[in-house]
């Protein structure tokens, strides 16, 4: 076994990942870098990966060598441990930026932003995801949370998503296979890779589209994102805002070691510097346990909550 910081990776595993083509290896990499709240410790090793071939190669490596793997976009829903993540994480480059117009559909690789695939829709006289807009997530994982607004979300737009597995081939899943709900899917469930992603689209001229772009644009400047955060952090209750029910409850403000309920969104909360993971947790808890006290209704975390294995609690990354 060769050590990494804390734990110990297979012996010959970083010489094995650093031989495959299309790979860049960061051994003991913080999470905090790689995470919009800016918290987390050090994954054993963090892979990102260019191409499908990489992809897969690197994959199939983890599998046999029983190396735990997580799936990274940008980080803007994840709360890693303060231990970090014993295993792999995987970042989708590269290729898997891509973006192409293809008649009145776009097709997306996990790694593209959510603004590229508006940009190019608009350019073509195209809309219908105009309500991602402000969205800092890529396709990957804003499709495996199903992001979104109150009144649309991705998982209504697609057509068809494309999944990598270890030691067999990509195949294609439809909407209806992976149940897409509120922030939810079955995507994490299928134990696949996000590899692209099939949306429809709707004709729409360009200047309706970048009137809907601006319409949403001024909607999120109540939201503070000038300060490091993972966008909302509960789910709204049906026929309720969580945003609201917090502020009801007298906890915008309130701070647990570096981390603050937003005095500009109480659904938000903010890293006003040093906050760690438990921070989140224990933060979390006290916002729960008010509403629950001051309007009997029990918030759920959109926001992903990990352990250091990569057991989680929440939405997803």
């Amino acid at each position: 076994m060769v050590a990494t910081g804390r734990t110990a990776l297979p012996a010959g595993m970083l010489e094995s990942l650093r031989a495959i083509p299309g790979t860049r290896i960061l051994p003991d990499e913080p999470l905090a870098a790689h995470i919009s709240l800016g918290v987390g410790g050090p994954a054993d090793v963090f892979c990102g990966v260019a191409d499908e071939p990489a992809l897969r190669a690197v994959l199939d490596l983890l599998a046999a060598r029983g190396v735990p793997r997580l799936l990274l976009g940008r980080g803007t829903n994840l709360v890693p441990a303060d231990e970090g993540f014993r295993g792999a994480v995987i970042r989708l480059e590269g290729a898997f930026g891509a973006v192409a117009v293809n008649g009145p559909a776009v097709e997306a690789g996990a790694g593209a932003a959510l603004a590229a695939l508006v940009e190019r829709a608009m350019a073509r006289d195209l809309g219908g995801l105009e309500f991602t807009t402000g969205i800092p997530g890529v396709v990957g994982g804003s499709l495996a949370g199903n992001a979104g607004t109150a009144t649309a979300s991705l998982g209504e737009a697609v057509e068809r998503v494309d999944l990598a597995f270890p030691g067999g081939p990509a195949r294609a899943a439809t909407a209806a296979e992976l149940a897409f709900g509120y922030r939810s899917s079955r995507l994490t469930a299928t134990g696949g890779v996000i590899i692209r992603a099939r949306f429809r689209l709707v004709p729409r001229p360009r200047a309706e589209v970048a009137a809907r772009v601006r319409g949403f644009t001024d909607k999120r400047r109540t939201q503070p994102l000038t300060l490091p955060n993972v966008g909302c952090i509960f789910k709204n209750p049906p026929g309720e805002s969580a945003g609201r029910l917090i502020d009801a409850a007298g906890l915008k403000g309130a701070r647990a070691g570096g981390l603050e309920v937003s005095d500009r969104h109480a659904n938000f909360m903010v890293n006003r510097g040093g906050a760690r993971a438990a921070d989140v947790r224990e933060l979390i808890a006290r916002v729960r346990a008010a509403v629950r006290n001051t309007a009997g209704v029990t918030l759920e975390p959109e926001v992903v909550l990990l352990d250091e294995r990569g057991g989680r609690e929440g939405g997803a990354c």
